[in-house]
């Protein structure tokens, strides 16, 4: 599986970290900002070892086709890569997902970055990611979808949106990290929404009128 070597620790400069635990109450992740020159990237980590990484690209439309061009709110592409997959680590907190490593990661990182504090009021975030799976996977379990404005021919010049609402009703939740259940459902990505489905099933009546509506 591809994967990227750990930048050196002395090239990096850290602050703002942010700590959390994943659902399962066993598994800590932090996120933290990384200054170099007049970029800035987010390192998302566990323990003392680097997972991943959000890097700004460029600037990309955030607003729906419905709002006027003068109105319309823009905003960078974060670019996801994911760090040492090529290495077999034990040690590693999504080492016992065996070949699904790369999307229970993907999730964490996604995770993390709705947790940090310069994104956890943003109701829509623009991505990239490297590997046509990974996108596959953000697509499949309801986590995003490929922005209207995207013109990337390959997976890693497509942008996709991710949206808050998506993420916190357990959308791409690895069936041991997902806090809400809902009904079995057959999924493209087995450990991966496997006792929800893309979304938490809900039913809802309206008092007047014959309206009755099914979530998703």
């Amino acid at each position: 599986m591809p994967g990227t070597s750990t930048p050196p620790k002395e090239d990096m400069e850290f602050s703002k970290k942010t700590s959390f635990k994943l659902p399962d109450s066993v598994t800590s992740i932090w996120i933290t900002d990384n200054n170099h020159g007049d970029s800035t990237e987010l390192i998302i980590g566990s323990g003392e070892q680097t997972l991943a990484r959000w890097a700004n690209g460029a600037q990309t439309r955030l607003s729906p086709a419905m709002i006027n061009d003068e109105r319309a709110q823009y905003g960078p592409v974060l670019e996801l890569e994911l760090l040492n997959l090529a290495v077999a680590d034990p040690q590693s907190p999504f080492a016992t997902y065996g070949q699904q490593q790369d999307l229970a990661l993907t999730w964490a990182s996604i995770y993390a970055l709705w947790l940090h504090p310069g994104h956890r009021d943003d109701d829509l975030i623009a991505i990239s990611v490297e590997e046509k799976r990974v996108g596959e996977y953000i697509q499949n379990t309801g986590l995003g979808v490929i922005s209207p404005f995207s013109t990337g021919t390959s997976t890693r010049d497509t942008v996709f949106w991710l949206g808050r609402e998506a993420f916190w009703q357990g959308a791409g939740a690895p069936d041991s990290q997902h806090w809400l259940q809902s009904r079995p459902e057959v999924t493209s990505f087995p450990g991966f929404n496997g006792t929800m489905g893309v979304f938490p099933s809900q039913l809802g009546f309206t008092r007047k009128g014959n309206v009755c509506t099914v979530h998703p």
